[in-house]
């Protein structure tokens, strides 16, 4: 048919006329045969939702043109068309459809630096045996090693001590108490020797009242047969139960104590000489010690700059040796999170040296009383790079329940005795809820009420002025 034969519509353009026409998409395979509507074109599936339609005549160019799809199924889908291409007489259509595309990864960064707390244990001086008050048959003193020698059951000595205020307040502490044998005689494979811890605590300002205390006897079984073995210093750590039934701890109140040897059923016949005395109990610290001008021991993580006066980016270190948990400020998982499926840790990392290829444990936990679902990253090397712990989606929850909205992260290094591990920032990468792409192209399955139609306005004259 030639252009003299389309019949025209009148309007303010006085060349050009329209093509119209529509079409039944049949998925990946195309078009459904017989399906088309209207004269003058051709179609064909050029790619996943994009199809071509050729002009069976050619003209100078489009003047406007618009296209849609009817479809079943109602969803959020639209025609959009493409450029006319005069040289080959085709326009492409693309058929878009919301969250079509692949799911879109999101990720918000991990406080590094604002772990204020490390759990550590530590160790707290009580003095020597002459911090204790002494009852009425007391020990004697050993004028050897300059201790005090207990040598029968009714030798007492009796101290107190304030609770930290930097205990974790959910552990056990320990009385280690630091003795050796009488001069001449070692205590020889097998012997034991009991010693016998009483205790109460009391608040600041409280009345002091004994009654129910707690009482913990703790045996010492020598296990080296060494001939002659003596004056050994010996360690002996006594349980202080921090939830105990009657003398639970709090930070801040006093514990009173009662030292004595249960010397009636140990089998050592010679004095036990205590020569001192330390508290052992599990502190939070703070990794910000050395920016806070505050000491730092060897073994404990700190944060510093890469190199003060050139390089003042912070990084967590954690010198060679130091295996200390590191907690980190709780988040809330964002209202997109896709909880069905996987989100991942990611921290920036790297050793000091090339020696120690430890793994970093990431411990997670949702909201109150959840187990850990983290596990171990990759190992590390000397050049900072990304080491990634999957967290499953089998236990992620879903982000609108309260109880399961707070996600609690902590890091622990693996074994490094050689080289110091550095942690310089870290982020958590998860799946979004949003579409995954505004719109993307995609195909319609072959239907009835699935049909795509356009129409097209074309020129007749390259004379623009015509149109």
């Amino acid at each position: 048919m030639s252009k003299e034969q389309l019949y025209r519509l009148r309007g303010q353009n006085r060349e050009t006329i329209f093509l119209s026409g529509a079409f039944r998409p049949n998925s990946s395979s195309g078009v459904v045969s017989g399906s088309s509507k209207g004269k003058g074109w051709s179609v064909a599936r050029t790619s996943k939702g994009l199809y071509t339609i050729t002009l069976a005549d050619k003209y100078p160019a489009m003047v406007s043109g618009w296209a849609g799809v009817r479809e079943a199924a109602g969803t959020a889908t639209f025609c959009q068309l493409g450029d006319y291409v005069a040289a080959s007489k085709t326009v492409q259509l693309r058929l878009m459809q919301a969250g079509a595309g692949t799911a879109r990864g999101k990720s918000f960064p991990l406080d590094i630096f604002g772990s204020r707390f490390v759990s550590k244990t530590k160790i707290r001086d009580l003095g020597g045996p002459g911090q204790l008050v002494l009852a009425s048959t007391p020990p004697t003193l050993d004028t050897k090693v300059g201790g005090l020698a207990f040598d029968a059951d009714n030798e007492k000595g009796s101290f107190s001590f304030r609770v930290p205020d930097d205990w974790n307040g959910s552990s056990d502490m320990y009385l280690r108490l630091k003795w050796t044998s009488e001069h001449g005689t070692p205590i020889l494979n097998g012997q034991t020797v009991i010693w016998e811890t009483d205790y109460y605590c009391a608040a600041s300002e409280a009345a002091i009242d004994a009654a129910g205390a707690a009482s913990v006897d703790t045996t010492y079984t020598e296990a080296e047969a060494i001939a002659g073995a003596d004056e050994e210093l010996i360690h002996t750590d006594t349980l202080i139960d921090y939830n105990h039934a009657d003398q639970p701890l709090v930070k801040g109140q006093h514990v009173y104590m009662t030292i004595s040897r249960d010397k009636s059923t140990d089998t050592y016949a010679n004095d036990a000489v205590l020569v001192g005395m330390e508290l052992v109990y599990t502190a939070f610290l703070s990794p910000l010690a050395i920016l806070d001008g505050l000491p730092v021991a060897s073994d404990e993580p700190y944060i510093t700059r890469v190199n003060g006066p050139t390089d003042p980016a912070l990084r967590l270190v954690w010198p060679a040796g130091s295996v200390n948990e590191v907690l980190l400020p709780p988040v809330l998982w964002p209202v997109d999170l896709d909880h069905t499926a996987a989100a991942y840790v990611k921290l920036l990392a790297a050793m000091s040296g090339a020696t120690d290829t430890p793994t970093i444990t990431v411990k997670a936990f949702e909201g109150i009383g959840d187990t850990n679902f983290g596990g171990a990253t990759g190992a590390l090397s000397a050049t900072p790079a990304l080491a990634s712990r999957t967290l499953a989606a089998s236990d992620i929850g879903d982000p609108a329940v309260a109880g399961t909205s707070v996600l609690n992260l902590s890091v622990t290094p693996g074994t490094h005795n050689t080289d110091a591990v550095y942690l310089y920032g870290g982020r958590l990468n998860y799946t979004s809820t949003e579409s995954p792409d505004a719109f993307a192209v995609a195909d319609l399955a072959a239907d009835a009420d699935n049909e795509i139609s356009f129409c097209l306005e074309m020129a007749l004259s390259s004379d623009s002025s015509c149109y």
